[in-house]
């Protein structure tokens, strides 16, 4: 039969076993001591007083043939400690919601610890906040803490989807909205949405998403797509919009046909270096496995205020690839409006980076500098490499055309730069891939030089074609260092062939 009960004071939910509806109401804070096979239709456990938390820490089961709804409401935190678990069974999907903030105070996170997990049985899983916690975030009012936290926490949804809202807290560092680490994974066929916010803090590392650590994995392999939308939060440097490291994988697999999308939200408060609006970074990876069909992969990065290296989108030591979908990146960089500032790249591809397609997927970089004085670059392959592979017959593009403000002075902002050993290559031994390098050097009636629209310059640096044509158009700024502002400058030993 159904249970509802209806309590005030702290509760610990003890061992049961329920055929019908289950119904928690309490003034107080919720606990478990025992594990809960819930099996009805549906099943609620809520707080209800505004300082009230619920802690899961023993497993949640249920097995039906139907389908049926589970939801955990509290005013304040909703935490997963070690034994919590969800687990549908049966041929029954189960929706699975984590609400947060229920009272919309602005105050209440979700964490879910080690070895915690959700498995729905194909079912939707949502952990947010509010009236609607498919849309509104949980919050963390707690400096240092993330919106939502998962840590070595599985979310497995089948053919279901996965919706994941946070805002970090106002404080000083380290206030993700959302924080996907220490091997997480998420999987879901029906769409994986995540929205982070970082918190108005102070200082550094206020991250709007961060996905990090070796095994930690957002993965679709159907048709539903994977999209981040990551809002850095204010503060001083390193508080990016997106931010994967450390062998993080986002991916699409070999029957996936879902979009990937990576994106960003400009406009906050920040006055340092590093505000990237999308950063790959430590061997992690964005890739699209299908042969034919599969995914595409979008980027969309927006660099923050501030004065050096605050790039739209920055791949360092990661890799983006795809087989049959295409890539696209698109890259903004920030700045100081043209004050002192360098390095406010759209698009860095830096050492050891990776850009591949090795199929009919094609590549696109779209880089626009930022604001500053000196070597503000559109586009900047960097001892990395760019790549259509010998299966490869997707078309390659760089594109930088125009940016922020440059100083009078400036020099060196260039539109598309490969240097140190930078490769842009399609190996196709027929029929292979084109490639197209497009750029416009910095202006706005600088006196300054060097500001050339294509530059390849370095030992080892190259733009190289095995079957498929180059392109190479190049625009010099404008200014009385008209004599160094080239269209297009090859310089020590960088090389162009095609055959």
């Amino acid at each position: 039969g159904d249970v509802a009960l209806v309590n005030t004071g702290a509760l610990a939910l003890g061992l049961s076993s329920v055929a019908g509806n289950y119904s928690i109401t309490n003034t107080g804070s919720i606990t478990t001591s025992g594990a809960l096979a819930l099996n009805g239709a549906s099943s609620t456990i809520t707080a209800t007083d505004a300082l009230d938390d619920i802690t899961i820490s023993n497993a949640i089961t249920r097995t039906s043939t139907s389908a049926g709804t589970l939801t955990i409401a509290a005013p304040r935190n909703i935490g997963f400690t070690t034994g919590g678990s969800v687990l549908a069974t049966g041929a029954g999907a189960l929706a699975v919601t984590l609400n947060a903030d229920t009272d919309e105070d602005l105050d209440g996170a979700i964490a879910m610890g080690a070895g915690t997990f959700i498995t729905s049985n194909n079912g939707n899983i949502r952990l947010g906040g509010g009236a609607d916690p498919g849309d509104d975030p949980a919050i963390s009012v707690t400096d240092g803490v993330a919106g939502v936290d998962l840590n070595n926490a599985n979310l497995t949804a089948g053919a279901g989807s996965i919706t994941i809202a946070g805002i970090g807290a106002a404080g000083t560092d380290g206030n993700a909205g959302v924080l996907i680490r220490g091997g997480a994974q998420l999987t879901a066929d029906g769409g994986i949405l995540i929205t982070g916010t970082g918190g108005d803090g102070s200082g550094i590392n206020n991250d709007g998403i961060v996905i990090i650590g070796a095994g930690t994995l957002i993965e679709t392999a159907g048709a539903g797509g994977i999209t981040l939308i990551g809002t850095r939060g204010t503060g001083t440097s390193s508080n990016r919009g997106i931010l994967m490291d450390s062998g993080a994988i986002v991916r699409s697999t070999a029957t996936g046909t879902g979009a990937i999308l990576l994106t960003t939200i400009s406009g906050v408060t920040t006055t340092g270096s590093g505000n990237v609006g999308i950063s790959v970074a430590g061997g992690s990876k964005v890739e699209s496995l299908n042969a034919t069909g599969g995914s595409s992969i979008t980027l969309e990065g927006y660099g923050g205020a501030g004065t050096g290296v605050n790039n739209g989108v920055n791949i360092a030591n990661g890799t983006i690839s795809t087989v049959s979908g295409e890539i696209s990146i698109t890259g903004v960089g920030g700045g100081d409006g043209g004050l002192s500032g360098t390095f406010n790249n759209g698009i860095s591809i830096d050492t050891g980076a990776l850009v591949q397609t090795s199929g009919a997927g094609g590549i696109t970089l779209t880089g626009t500098r930022g604001s500053g004085v000196t070597s503000n670059i559109g586009v900047l392959v960097d001892g990395a490499t760019v790549r259509s592979t010998a299966t490869g017959t997707g078309a390659i593009l760089l594109s930088a055309d125009g940016g922020g403000t440059i100083e009078p002075e400036g020099t060196d902002n260039v539109g598309v730069l490969i240097r140190n050993a930078g490769v842009v290559e399609s190996l196709k031994a027929s029929g292979g891939s084109t490639i197209t390098l497009a750029g416009t050097g910095g202006s706005d009636g600088s006196t300054g030089g060097d500001n050339s629209g294509v530059v390849i310059t370095g030992v080892s640096s190259r733009v190289s074609s095995v079957s498929g044509d180059i392109t190479i158009t190049g625009i010099g700024g404008t200014g009385n260092g008209g004599e160094t502002n080239h269209g297009v400058q090859i310089a020590s030993s960088g090389a162009n062939s095609a055959p």
